[in-house]
């Protein structure tokens, strides 16, 4: 019987095996982290909604006459931070050099028990506020939305 060289087959099993280990770990790991840094952005993007959400209602509680009524429905507008104030523009802004934040007014309805609905009587002292986030992501453009009503509540 010849036994000579199993010792070598043996330790290369053995290093073939803890090889594959190590490039399934290795494989593993970017994996997590990509995921990691996907999870991030959307993590900021929920942070610029709420904050965004915030910027208009600070734009109402700022004059809805002289700060909300004016803009257009249906029209984009982006926010922008001024002197201490926020302001809607329709000039792009991107935030961290990633992020597009936007938000569009809609008119508001009102059935007769005063709900709020489709078509019905026009509430000009309510308006549906849509902010969006969208950035670009490896596989393509991710996006976050959040709705809220805001109404003329200081007049």
């Amino acid at each position: 019987m010849k036994k000579r060289g199993f010792g070598l087959v043996e330790v290369l099993i053995g290093a073939s095996i803890l090889g594959a280990s190590l490039v399934g770990m290795v494989a593993a790991y970017n994996r997590y982290l990509r995921a990691s840094f996907v999870n991030t952005d959307s993590i900021k993007a929920a942070f610029l909604l709420e904050e965004g959400l915030e910027a208009v209602r600070s734009l109402r509680d700022d004059g809805w006459d002289m700060m909300v009524a004016p803009l257009a429905v249906g029209t984009n507008y982006f926010l922008a931070f001024e002197n201490g104030k926020w302001k809607a523009t329709t000039i792009n802004i991107f935030l961290d050099s990633k992020f597009e934040r936007r938000f569009v007014f809609a008119d508001v309805y009102r059935d007769g028990n005063d709900d709020i609905v489709s078509s019905g009587t026009l509430d000009t002292g309510t308006r549906k506020v849509t902010v969006t986030v969208s950035w670009a992501t490896t596989y393509g453009t991710s996006t976050k939305t959040i709705a809220s009503y805001i109404t003329d509540m200081f007049e």
